[in-house]
């Protein structure tokens, strides 16, 4: 079975990849290939091609499409189809460079149709195969005793299909050798708030003898995860700067919000326009509101939206939203999946409060209450708020508060303007799956403007 795993999650990617790359050598030579000027012989259209395979394998790795087994088939699904839109728009641009004029799209519009048409259906079939020739991983838990484990146990039980859990076994350091002897009869092994010292030793004697480990981070994990190594003499040491954003990352990132964000304003003010009459005919109330927000070093700012709530939905105080609460209006119930209210927050960041990407900026009250439990929920406020962030992307609608101050953190320890693009990226296919697209954070109440 070892050795199915990776075949599979080789060969049915690869399969696909030439299936929709012949689709797209199909829709070239009949409708496109007799635009061109100076018509090209045939390695000029192998090279084509090649280069279509390359730019779907680039952007399907990017989005996860190859995972097969790793993600279920819906979402595996979903990852082939927002590839094939970039891949296929990136293919439009190029016909047109081409042919040195506007070519029609129909061609390549119905070429997309199909292709995700194939690309769902192999989704279903190859993660139903997979299952079938790739039984789930059997894993140990081993916990410290937290809520954190239990909670991590019920997210398992929904991948069933995945991961097993066989059994489960607190430890507490006084008898590592059960532990020890228990470990050799599992694939895997998860590590969840064990103490340091037992955790240390127990990670060792598995990559001693080549048992896979799943290690749920503590907050120091994450703050030393980007670290850089460096050399004192002879002597490795992982340096930690710790002080958010350095000086010249700051202004690039400042230098394209400004540019990505007035140019999506121009773009969506139709849209915004046509928002604004649908909540002012929907109940005669305010059709913004502003709600204060937290930035980065803890300043407070006048965070806008499309108002989505009725009026008046906070009159007994701020609360935080639940999936199928009866306070949102008829047209936020539209807005609210696809994040459309957001759009005035493009002026906070024309502005320098918000970036485009960040940690998402939470209300002072609820930020209380969080920092009374984890003091290390201020380490978010090492960067400025974004519109959308780490925890967006790969986060839930319930995600637990200390996960996903984790996940703020991955970002702000790891900062790159690569890792920017790629939420931005990645943001897009979160948009499509409506139920992640409403992360917690994202869905706060809103008070009466």
């Amino acid at each position: 079975m070892k050795t199915s795993k990776p075949t599979l999650r080789i060969l049915a990617p690869a399969v696909l990849l030439l299936v929709q790359s012949g689709l797209w050598v199909f829709v070239w030579a009949c409708f496109y290939a007799e635009n061109i000027p100076n018509p090209f012989y045939w390695k000029g259209e192998l090279l084509l091609a090649a280069l279509y395979f390359v730019i779907l394998l680039v952007i399907s790795s990017f989005y996860g499409a190859l995972s097969v087994g790793s993600h279920r088939a819906a979402e595996l699904g979903l990852s082939w189809m927002t590839a094939l839109f970039f891949a296929n728009v990136l293919t439009y641009v190029q016909a047109c460079l081409i042919s040195a004029a506007i070519v029609t799209p129909v061609p390549i519009l119905a070429m997309t149709a199909a292709q995700c048409a194939v690309a769902w259906a192999w989704a279903v079939v190859a993660s139903k195969i997979y299952v079938r020739v790739v039984p789930p991983l059997t894993m140990l838990m081993l916990h410290g005793g937290s809520e954190t484990a239990r909670r991590l146990i019920a997210k398992l039980i929904t991948r069933s299909e995945k991961y097993r859990i066989a059994q489960s076994m607190r430890v507490d350091g006084d008898d590592l050798d059960a532990v020890r002897a228990r470990i050799l009869d599992f694939e895997a092994v998860i590590l969840c708030d064990v103490p340091s010292g037992p955790c240390g030793e127990l990670q060792r004697f598995c990559f001693n003898n080549s048992v896979s480990t799943y290690t749920v981070p503590c907050i120091e994990d994450i703050l030393t995860r980007g670290s850089a190594l460096t050399n004192l003499f002879d002597t490795p040491l992982l340096l930690s700067r710790n002080e958010g954003l350095t000086n010249d990352r700051r202004a690039v990132k400042r230098a394209l919000d400004i540019l990505l964000s007035a140019i999506a304003l121009v773009a969506l003010s139709p849209a915004a326009l046509l928002m604004a009459a649908a909540i002012k005919l929907c109940d005669g109330g305010p059709v913004l509101f502003s709600q204060e927000r937290l930035t980065v070093g803890g300043g407070r700012f006048m965070l806008h939206k499309f108002r989505s709530m009725k009026v008046g939905a906070e009159e007994n105080g701020a609360q935080l939203s639940t999936q199928g609460y009866g306070r949102v209006t008829a047209v936020g119930r539209v807005m609210r999946p696809w994040r459309l209210d957001e759009i005035p927050q493009l002026i906070n960041i024309l502005k320098g409060e918000m970036s485009i990407v960040g940690p998402r900026p939470e209300r002072p009250e609820f930020a209380d209450e969080y920092f009374r439990d984890m003091p290390e929920f201020a380490y978010r406020l090492k960067v400025k708020a974004g519109l959308t962030g780490y925890a967006q992307v790969y986060g839930s609608y319930g995600t637990d508060p200390r996960d996903k101050l984790l996940m703020d953190l991955i970002y702000i320890s790891s900062h790159s303007l690569a890792l920017d693009f790629k939420i931005m990226l990645m943001t897009v296919k979160i948009l499509l799956q409506r139920e992640r697209a409403q992360g917690i954070a994202d869905a706060h109440a809103e008070p009466r403007k």
